[in-house]
């Protein structure tokens, strides 16, 4: 992971604070589901993921409001998230939308796909890129606001 955050440019003072945050995280989540006695079933798993995926998310960005201008997240421009492809959910197909990790079902209207092809709720993914230009899945990135 290390090597990966390195990859995309990002500070070596920010990445050791973003794995041991990562760590601290998990190892919390982990403490919970066995006080619990939570068997770790796949669908708790992928939100636990989730989860620690947006706690990093947000601890780089607390992060990088520290550095400088190159390194801050910037919002998607409203033109692109506004002309994102609506679609409609076809009944044999079954999606979860990542980012509030429910069940797109058939008929849920408001599904928005991203150009590279990933489908999310349209309030969900709104929200995300006013926060962020890229994917939360795979990071294509949008063009950025001014």
């Amino acid at each position: 992971m290390k090597d990966e955050l390195h990859r995309m440019d990002v500070p070596y003072q920010v990445i050791n604070h973003v794995i041991n945050h990562i760590t601290d995280k998990f190892w919390e989540k982990l403490e919970v589901i066995n006080r619990e006695g939570m068997a770790p079933q796949e669908a708790l798993l992928v939100k636990l993921s989730m989860e620690i995926v947006r706690e990093v998310d947000d601890a780089v960005q607390v992060e990088a409001s520290s550095l400088s201008e190159d390194f801050v997240s910037r919002p998607a421009a409203g033109h692109a998230v506004e002309s994102l492809e609506r679609v409609d959910m076809k009944e044999d197909e079954e999606i979860i939308c990542t980012i509030c990790m429910c069940e797109m079902d058939f008929g849920t209207v408001d599904v928005r796909v991203m150009p590279c092809s990933h489908r999310y709720h349209g309030e969900c993914i709104a929200t995300w890129l006013a926060n962020r230009s890229s994917c939360p899945v795979c990071r294509y990135q949008l063009p950025t606001a001014n």
